[in-house]
């Protein structure tokens, strides 16, 4: 059994990254880093892996509306080699409250945002769409995204993870 708390940072993210490290001492497995509208989770899980040794910082979540796929990835692999691998990156869709209010983006098709593609090197290029739909072109014009072979698109993604230090 594994024992985890979310972080509770209330407007001082350093005095609860202070207690976070109390409590690793106290035998803390792992914390859980949210966002919503305060702080963004991987600066807190940054701080968090520089003032702990032992204890999983995961995200709680990171949504996939405010970060391109490419992003998520660079986070993902920063966050990795900061924590000495003990960062856990959860993906999630948030709310439309988070996201149209705050992010000032559409809250669409949450479920498709969070599909195989939600990783995948290079999905968030202009004109691309995850699954093979119509997307407008820069032009204006619609045309259908190429289907990537899957075999192929398995063999980029753990090229890319393994160019991030992580693994495939």
């Amino acid at each position: 059994m594994k024992l985890s708390t979310q972080l509770m940072y209330g407007g001082n993210p350093r005095e609860a990254a202070d207690e976070v490290a109390a409590l690793e001492q106290a035998g803390l497995d792992t914390v859980w880093v949210a966002e919503a509208y305060g702080f963004d989770s991987p600066t807190l899980m940054g701080y968090l892996a520089a003032k702990t040794e032992r204890v999983e910082i995961g995200s709680a979540i990171l949504n996939v509306y405010s970060r391109t796929p490419s992003a998520l990835l660079q986070t993902a692999a920063g966050l990795d080699n900061v924590s000495q691998g003990r960062a856990i990156i959860g993906l999630g869709a948030s709310g439309p409250q988070v996201i149209e209010g705050f992010h000032g983006v559409p809250y669409d098709k949450p479920l498709g945002r969070l599909g195989a593609d939600a990783l995948s090197p290079g999905s968030d290029q202009p004109g691309k769409q995850p699954s093979g739909t119509a997307s407008p072109t820069p032009s204006g014009s619609a045309s259908p995204s190429a289907k990537p072979d899957a075999q192929a698109k398995e063999a980029a993604r753990k090229e890319a993870a393994a160019e991030a230090g992580l693994c495939a």
